[in-house]
């Protein structure tokens, strides 16, 4: 008899106590593990067309602003540029029988049905920032692998080619190209799956390492990155479940 199946209980069997735990035991995931979520800045869209305007350049070019006394000065205008996005949606949609509403249970169901379909469409915004394609599912929105390669033929890919991404080699060229001339930006986060994150708490040179929580000793070799020096920046660094690792990918793939 399954110890699961009490009905098939006999004899002393039949009088034995059984334990059910009073609370619903969850190991799922929380608003904690959305961190690129967290950190992306949030505007209300108004319509279903969202539009914005760029900024490329101050116009001119370098070394163009030299001039005689009295020679004519060259015209200059920003390049500007108006881009325009198509709002997509994300939507769950829950219910519950009503015996199920009406009967006692562990946990409120209904309740717990609008959280499961809360942390769903997090879940779903987490991974889609990240792996959204709308060339190869068009109610996605485009995550930043897609944007990154898409964006002046992949230009600002960089590729291990199956390599242990944990050598400063890496970081220092993704920031170059970040802080270079024509992007003129600031690395703050790096975001990585968990298996690269370990890969560098155990083999990244304690030289670039940065601690961000105070009296956590020093930064040696094999505790955790919590930040990198690179191009003179401290870059905080980060794993994100929902950037999922080979290993992940496969079992997703065949669930």
């Amino acid at each position: 008899v399954s110890p699961s199946d009490p009905s098939g209980l006999t004899g002393g069997a039949a009088l034995r106590v059984q334990s059910l735990e009073q609370t619903l035991l969850s190991t799922i995931q929380e608003n904690d593990h959305f961190k690129l979520f967290n950190i992306l800045a949030k505007s209300k869209a108004i319509a279903t067309v969202d539009e914005w305007t760029e900024q490329r350049g101050v116009g001119g070019f370098l070394g163009g602003s030299t001039n005689g006394e009295v020679d004519a000065v060259a015209d200059a205008t920003g390049d500007y540029q108006r881009r325009v996005g198509m709002v997509k949606f994300l939507m769950t949609k829950r219910q519950i029988s009503l015996v199920t509403a009406t009967q006692g249970s562990l946990a409120d169901a209904e309740a717990t049905e609008y959280q499961n379909g809360a942390l769903q469409l997090l879940t779903d915004a987490e991974f889609l920032s990240f792996n959204g394609d709308s060339s190869v599912v068009p109610t996605e929105f485009d995550g930043l692998r897609a944007q990154l390669e898409n964006y002046n033929s992949g230009s600002n890919v960089i590729d291990a080619l199956g390599a242990s991404a944990n050598d400063i080699t890496w970081i220092n060229r993704a920031v170059q190209t970040v802080v270079g001339f024509g992007n003129f930006g600031t690395s703050t986060n790096i975001l990585c799956s968990p298996q690269v994150q370990a890969d560098f708490d155990n083999n990244l040179d304690p030289a670039f390492r940065v601690s961000l929580t105070a009296n956590t000793g020093p930064t040696l070799l094999g505790t955790t990155v919590e930040a990198v020096r690179s191009m003179g920046l401290r870059i905080k660094f980060d794993y994100d479940t929902f950037l999922l690792d080979e290993p992940q990918r496969a079992m997703q793939y065949l669930s």
